[in-house]
């Protein structure tokens, strides 16, 4: 790596932005989807730099909206979660013009999510039409997905991002996902550091 993209990387890094390559802001243009899952309340900030850098048109969380809080096994959370997931909202409604898509994950109340939102579209998995690609959305990964040019979820580190059967599979877990739908093309972005163990993943598992 030469030395200026060093620096650059560095400099992300004590101003909590995303690094970009030079080959990455070439992929950037045109239309694009940003995928982003299992966020903790500390890592929203940078989800911000990061709509404010690339500019999405689309963007998908696929569940578990707080992630520092989990909720299926810390019911009693609750108002907790329900502060940061207005954070969280506002963050996403604020930032950008984006069109909104939000799977309910595991550790999320459907229904104060549905009352927080102003707009965007809240689901447990569905199948989505953004001009010429089709997206299936679920936190979960499941072996019989609908056939979809995408297939966007969370909720575990794996399955790492794959290709099967003409379908590419990507893990917002694992970074945040950005997808050109021009031409297909995908950059994989990393979420800050100590995002894992704000996630309290363990041993390589997270907390389901």
């Amino acid at each position: 790596m030469k030395i200026g993209e060093v620096l650059k990387r560095v400099k992300c890094f004590l101003f909590n932005e995303p690094y970009l390559s030079e080959a990455a802001l070439v992929q950037l243009k045109g239309p694009l989807l940003l995928h982003i899952s299992d966020t903790p309340l500390d890592t929203l900030a940078y989800v911000k730099n990061v709509i404010k850098k690339i500019n999405p048109q689309y963007i998908v969380h696929t569940g578990d909206m707080i992630d520092n809080i989990k909720l299926e096994i810390q019911p009693n959370h609750i108002r907790e979660y329900e502060k940061g997931l207005k954070i969280m909202v506002k963050i996403l409604e604020n930032t950008s013009h984006a069109q909104l898509f939000y799977a309910v994950g595991n550790h999320d109340d459907q229904g104060l999510l549905e009352k927080t939102i102003h707009r965007g579209t809240v689901f447990r998995e569905g199948t989505i039409q953004l001009k010429s690609r089709s997206f299936y959305i679920n936190h979960f990964f499941i072996e019989e997905s609908p056939t979809t040019d995408f297939y966007l979820y969370g909720h575990s580190l794996e399955p790492w991002h794959h290709c099967r059967d003409k379908q590419v599979g990507l893990n917002g877990l694992l970074h945040i996902n950005v997808v050109n739908l021009d031409t297909g093309e995908i950059v994989h972005l990393d979420y800050p550091l100590g995002t894992n163990r704000l996630r309290r993943i363990e041993r390589g598992k997270i907390g389901l």
